[in-house]
């Protein structure tokens, strides 16, 4: 399985919305203990950024209220302890969702790995991510419901399966032979 790890880099180097995402990550990871700037009361430590001035110690202040705004993640007045909440967890999962892929193996196995679907009409939402996320995965599609790729996914599947809440809907097929084997083959890079 291949997820994006956390990327500290200076605060200047973040692009927009990134910063945001990298604080979420980072308390979904370790529980890392932040204590915000300039709140009353409060150490004045940041674990996980080093800020150098004033301007980026409002940046990374900033980013922290407006996560707290949205509901991602909430402050304890107290101590200044910053803990995810349900929400906060529910869009770092997203981003790693985004962010899945399945690795080549290195020396393929020699079998083909086959996904198979079947997601009632009632959740066409589902059933349409679905089809997003195995194609942007790197799944070729061979039938509809029926996607392929040669190397191991099972773990990507999982987590996929288990972030759209249809893991039991979703098959793994583990196939040495398959019609039309040399042009998928083809596609993979394989011969």
């Amino acid at each position: 399985m291949d997820i994006k790890p956390l990327n500290i880099k200076p605060l200047s180097e973040y692009r927009h919305g990134e910063l945001a995402l990298v604080i979420l990550k980072g308390l979904a990871v370790g529980g890392l203990f932040i204590a915000v700037l300039a709140l009353p009361g409060l150490a004045q430590v940041l674990v996980l950024f080093k800020p150098k001035n004033s301007r980026e110690r409002f940046r990374v202040k900033r980013t922290i209220h407006s996560l707290e705004r949205q509901g991602l993640l909430r402050v304890n007045s107290k101590n200044g302890v910053l803990s995810l909440t349900n929400r906060g967890k529910k869009e770092v999962d997203k981003n790693k969702i985004y962010n899945l892929c399945v690795k080549p193996q290195k020396v393929w196995d020699g079998m083909f790995r086959v996904i198979i679907f079947d997601i009632p009409n009632t959740k066409k939402s589902v059933r349409n991510a679905v089809n997003f996320h195995l194609k942007r995965m790197g799944f070729i599609p061979i039938q509809k419901s029926t996607f392929i790729i040669p190397f191991e996914c099972k773990s990507e599947l999982d987590l996929l399966g288990k972030y759209l809440n249809i893991r039991n809907h979703l098959k793994y097929l583990l196939v040495k032979k398959i019609d039309g084997e040399q042009e998928i083959k083809k596609v993979f890079g394989l011969l």
